[in-house]
């Protein structure tokens, strides 16, 4: 607990060090002219988003340990835990991602191993093709069905 100013003056360092930390972290934007596939595109913004995260717990652990070694670092870990999450949600979309896909396999609209799912319906059955990091749907009959019964606009397509 900050009781004077000095602990008032050390939570507002940690704070201020934790934010600045964390936030000054930058992504590394892939090269989508080397990309060869939609995997390469997803695993390094998956590794920034755990980045964030972990270094968010660390510092916000640190910055917490400097106001009480116990109690603060514990709690300052999970702020820096949170904030880590946040920042890597601004930072990177792996997770903007993951949640839905997560939540249409629970409801099973999806596969749960949606990549392979992909990859297959490319490499093997030939309904989608890869155009540079992302799949596309072979044929335009085909994208203009899904649109009507799913109430999207195919055009420039």
């Amino acid at each position: 607990m900050a009781s004077g100013p000095a602990d008032t003056t050390r939570v507002a360092i940690a704070g201020a060090l934790l934010g600045v930390l964390t936030v000054g972290l930058r992504p590394e934007t892939p090269d989508l002219t080397s990309v060869t596939g939609p995997s390469q595109v997803l695993r390094p913004d998956r590794n920034t988003f755990f980045a964030l995260v972990l270094v968010g717990g660390l510092l916000g652990g640190a910055a917490g340990w400097l106001v009480d070694p116990w109690t603060g670092a514990v709690a300052g870990s999970l702020v820096g835990l949170l904030l880590g999450v946040l920042v890597g949600m601004t930072k990177s979309v792996w997770l903007h991602f993951t949640l839905p896909r997560l939540y249409l396999t629970v409801r099973h609209r999806l596969p749960f191993a949606l990549m392979s799912f992909l990859r297959d319906a490319h490499k093997q059955r030939g309904i989608l093709r890869q155009v540079g990091s992302v799949y596309q749907f072979r044929h335009i009959d085909l994208q203009r069905h899904l649109a009507a019964q799913y109430g999207r606009s195919t055009s420039g397509s």
